[in-house]
């Protein structure tokens, strides 16, 4: 039900307009828009959302400093601290970490994202996590073994349409002292590119005829990988060996870049919908098995999804629009609004003009001349004279 541009985004319906509903913020359940219209097309008439309350982030530090202390990671949580609203995070040193299993709170719950800074589990569990100078168990990502340190690299380029970079600027004025020489493959991808020199220690920087014989190679400062059991992220270099990039204001935004994105793709809203067609995608923290997705009334269909793995599944059978039932042993049933939401089927009437990609075509009038076949009447008149003759015929003759 929201408005449609004029300014090529698409056509306009008469009568169309955008109408903002004030709903308090505890807010939750199901909600359903009715426009009080008499069409030829009721489908669109009705719209679908699922309200749910904001909840923040849970995100869990977890720190491998000296001696088992949080030094270091106060950046860290000065960071976390600034999206409050959002973001609730719980510390952890590394010694207290379990060497099997996923860690969960006190309550029993898990978190949406983990932090490592400076401290790489044997197992990486599963979910969103954040490595910050240290390289994770993980196919595809390691660190060459010579030269494993690149020394004074410089950023000189970054992926500006990332989620992970988003609102960032200046990284090329970053001053960092080293970095790991990361080595990437499969399904990981590069964000920030460097650029350092091989060198024996940190030592032989202040060397210029060593500097200057040392041989420069690209390396990867800051990669990530997407797959349906992880999203990762993987920062090569330590925050403290930079020149004041944690007091910088780019330093907190990548953090909150970081956790949005790793933890909730989609974002942070109260009010969701899918277009009708639309594959769904749902993710569970926990395993969870015998999932079935009940269809919207009213025929309530019930359907067998297809799992990815035992946290995550796939439903594309969403040709219908209103709410849709997911239920699973071992997580509670979550709801999902579909809607029509589509101007060009919504608006119906006939166009002088139609788009087809990139060209856009002009309607014609003119007529045009067709056969018409009249055999089938003459055969159905001489079928009835036939009939008539035959019924004359007897009336006369039999009597």
């Amino acid at each position: 039900l929201g408005e449609i541009g004029e300014n090529g985004s698409g056509p306009v319906a008469p009568g169309s307009a955008g109408v903002v509903f004030d709903l308090p913020d505890n807010a939750e359940g199901s909600l359903r828009i009715v426009a009080q219209a008499s069409d030829a097309m009721d489908v669109d008439n009705i719209a679908y959302a699922v309200l749910t309350p904001a909840q923040p982030i849970r995100v869990l530090l977890v720190s491998g400093g000296e001696g088992g202390d949080f030094k270091g990671s106060y950046f860290i949580e000065s960071a976390l601290s600034v999206d409050a609203k959002n973001t609730v995070y719980y510390l952890m040193a590394a010694a207290d970490y379990p060497k099997r299993g996923v860690p969960r709170g006190k309550d029993g719950k898990r978190y949406e994202m983990i932090i490592f800074d400076r401290f790489a589990p044997d197992e990486v569990p599963p979910g969103a996590s954040l490595f910050i100078d240290v390289v994770p168990k993980l196919p595809d990502i390691s660190v060459h073994e010579k030269p494993d340190m690149l020394f004074a690299p410089i950023v000189v380029d970054w992926n500006r349409s990332h989620p992970l970079m988003r609102g960032m600027s200046l990284l090329d004025k970053l001053s960092i002292l080293r970095c790991r020489n990361l080595k990437l493959d499969g399904a990981w991808a590069s964000v920030m590119d460097g650029q350092g020199i091989e060198l024996a220690s940190a030592e032989e920087l202040s060397d210029p005829a060593k500097v200057a014989k040392a041989k420069e190679d690209e390396v990867p400062l800051l990669a990530c990988m997407i797959s349906e059991e992880r999203r990762v992220a993987v920062l090569g270099f330590n925050i403290w060996e930079t020149e004041r990039w944690p007091w910088r204001v780019s330093f907190p935004l990548f953090i909150k870049n970081s956790v949005h994105w790793l933890a909730r793709p989609a974002g942070i809203q109260r009010a969701v919908s899918y277009h009708t067609g639309e594959t769904l995608r749902v993710e569970y923290n926990d395993e969870v098995s015998n999932v079935v997705v009940q269809g919207p009334p009213p025929a309530d269909e019930i359907f067998k999804p297809t799992m990815s793995g035992t946290r995550s599944l796939y439903f594309s059978r969403t040709y219908d629009s209103g709410l849709y039932r997911v239920k699973a042993e071992g997580a509670e049933d979550q709801l999902f609004a579909f809607n029509l939401l589509s101007s060009s089927e919504s608006y119906n009437t006939a166009r002088s003009k139609i788009r087809f990609g990139d060209e856009e075509v002009d309607g014609v009038k003119g007529e045009s001349r067709t056969n018409l076949d009249l055999w089938p009447y003459l055969a159905g008149l001489a079928l009835v004279f036939l009939f008539v003759e035959w019924y004359v015929y007897n009336r006369r003759v039999l009597g």
